[in-house]
């Protein structure tokens, strides 16, 4: 669940863990609040980067639950640009270039992002793509982690039990749908 907010002149999207029904599918709320506290902690390591929101804060001891705080990243989503037909190729083209950016920096530290879509990339003043929504963000592959339409099957369990999978390596499938739908307009 994602709240904004404002304090001064700066805006803040606040993440707050959501048990939900689909959760509870593949976890108990135990398990699911210790991975919403891994992937903040994994979180706070990542560098400053413009492909990146900013981490600002998390506050484990928040009651009911603890919350995630990230810059709000003001601009249109690449889904909404895509949506509209607004993206010219000039900015697609830039855009694709700046989320493997974004995704560098967090794959150096064993990060994947394990939910990249067009709508967790905004596009900040409507040019420079920026990396958003880190609620899923971990160093581990968990079910049900991602979107169906741009996770990779082994995230939905069709692979042979041998086989490896890495958030680095579900990002890069995620990034191949995510750039074929904004080069083509199409899911």
């Amino acid at each position: 669940q994602e709240d904004r907010h404002e304090l001064g002149a700066e805006r803040f999207a606040l993440k707050v863990p959501d048990y939900d029904a689909d959760a509870a599918r593949h976890l108990s709320e135990a398990e699911f609040l210790a991975h919403f506290r891994a992937e903040a902690t994994a979180l706070m390591g990542l560098p400053q980067h413009d492909a990146l929101a900013r981490f600002v804060s998390f506050d484990l001891g928040c009651r009911p639950k603890p919350i995630l705080v990230m810059e709000l990243v003001e601009g249109p989503t690449l889904e909404r640009l895509v949506d509209s037909r607004t993206l010219d190729m000039p900015r697609a083209v830039a855009a694709l270039g700046q989320v493997p950016e974004g995704l560098g920096e967090m794959h150096a530290l064993g990060i994947g992002h394990l939910d990249l879509k067009p709508s967790n990339v905004v596009l900040r003043g409507g040019e420079n793509a920026v990396l958003v929504d880190f609620g899923l963000a971990g160093r581990n592959i968990r079910p049900g982690c991602g979107s169906a339409p741009y996770s990779p099957p082994e995230i939905w369990g069709a692979t042979p039990p041998q086989s490896l999978i890495t958030p680095m390596s579900a990002d890069v499938y995620s990034f191949a749908c995510l750039a074929f739908e904004t080069l083509t307009c199409e899911l």
